[in-house]
């Protein structure tokens, strides 16, 4: 089992539960001692509350194959198959080179529905890319803790060279096979 992942909504409990303890000075050792186990009670509670991040499914719809320099779309189908509203967080393995508008998403999930992300991708160098792992985040039903996974989904995408127009590409195409069989 993967150590629980606090959020920022437990930050900010955690700060909103010390005011009132340093608003009363007389037993702040005490008060404190209170308040945080309370606190931590609560975000336990919540990691335990919280889902799986296996239990999400997660289908990728990435194009095989992009021109150097155009614009290609890369989308997450995210399916929730619990009765109760889930706060899915997660992230893809694209390489830098691709710009992605964006690689981190966070969706909220009714009861047993389903959403849509999508990002753009215009790729500055040309090559093959593995997409293997995503990380996936749940929260619990407080937000307060959340559970964090890796999910490996192999997926490759290839960016080719622009060419002009299609005799350029045939020209170097001819000109490759003809350094193969060794003519000049």
């Amino acid at each position: 089992m993967r150590p629980p992942v606090p959020t920022g909504r437990l930050a900010l409990v955690a700060a909103l539960g010390a005011v009132p303890v340093a608003l009363f000075p007389g037993s702040s050792r005490l008060g404190f001692v209170v308040v945080d186990v309370a606190i931590l009670l609560a975000a336990l509670v919540d990691w335990w509350r919280a889902p799986a991040p296996g239990t999400v499914q997660i289908d990728r719809d990435l194009p095989a194959v992009v021109t150097l320099g155009q614009h290609a779309s890369i989308a997450w189908l995210v399916e929730n198959p619990t009765r109760r509203s889930l706060r899915v967080a997660f992230a893809d393995q694209l390489a830098p080179s691709l710009h992605a508008s964006r690689r981190r998403i966070a969706v909220q999930l009714p009861p047993e529905g389903r959403a849509t992300a999508a990002a753009s991708l215009r790729p500055s160098r040309r090559g093959r890319f593995a997409v293997d792992e995503l990380v996936v985040r749940v929260e619990g039903p407080l937000g307060l803790m959340a559970k964090q996974a890796r999910r490996t989904m192999p997926a490759t995408l290839r960016v080719f060279p622009s060419f002009a127009s299609r005799d350029e590409a045939e020209l170097r195409i001819n000109r490759a096979r003809l350094l193969e069989i060794g003519l000049r």
